[in-house]
């Protein structure tokens, strides 16, 4: 049975949506094989799924609020993300097939979810991987591509707090943490 089908078996029981994935996860269907669970801290996780060869972050629990949130769904494409979830002046001089990506939300490239700390946690989304991507196991097809990311921050109910963006330097990831941070401790 599908998460959809399971899901409106269980609309109308006074839950909201959120504790309701959050039920339907917790069934062993999303600890089997084609699944893996992750700790990312602060009592939170993420439930990867298997897609073409590649583990993605699929859902994200929240075990404080027994809530659980799509982040990306079965096609490989951010969920939840809006425009205003996007720094679009720091990709003004991207390539037109990386914005046709970011447009569509497209996360077939490897993307993740990292550790929670003080309630947020870094997220860093792959527009276009390095040239090695593209290679087979001997070696051939690699391209000249340079590996191109962007990253934001989200809260505990996989909202996002300070938008996705390019950055120049490590440095500025700690920035945006402490922005993060400031934000969900003002909540």
């Amino acid at each position: 049975m599908s998460i959809f089908k399971k899901l409106q078996r269980l609309e109308g029981n006074g839950k909201s949506d959120a504790q309701n994935l959050y039920q339907v996860l917790m069934t062993p269907t999303y600890s089997g094989r084609n699944y893996q669970r992750h700790d990312i801290g602060e009592n939170m996780e993420i439930i990867n799924f298997l897609f073409i060869d590649y583990w993605k972050p699929r859902y994200l629990l929240n075990h404080n609020t027994k809530c659980a949130y799509e982040f990306m769904n079965s096609g490989a494409h951010l969920v939840g993300v809006g425009e205003v979830d996007i720094d679009w002046n720091s990709l003004k001089k991207i390539p037109e097939d990386y914005r046709q990506r970011i447009e569509s939300r497209n996360a077939l490239f490897p993307s993740f979810i990292y550790r929670f700390e003080n309630g947020v946690a870094e997220v860093q989304w792959q527009i276009n991987p390095d040239g090695r991507y593209w290679m087979d196991e001997d070696g051939y097809g690699m391209t000249s591509d340079v590996e191109f990311n962007i990253y934001g921050f989200i809260d505990t109910e996989c909202r996002i707090v300070v938008p996705y963006q390019t950055i120049k330097d490590w440095d500025q990831l700690k920035i945006m943490r402490a922005e993060a941070e400031k934000i969900v401790a003002s909540r």
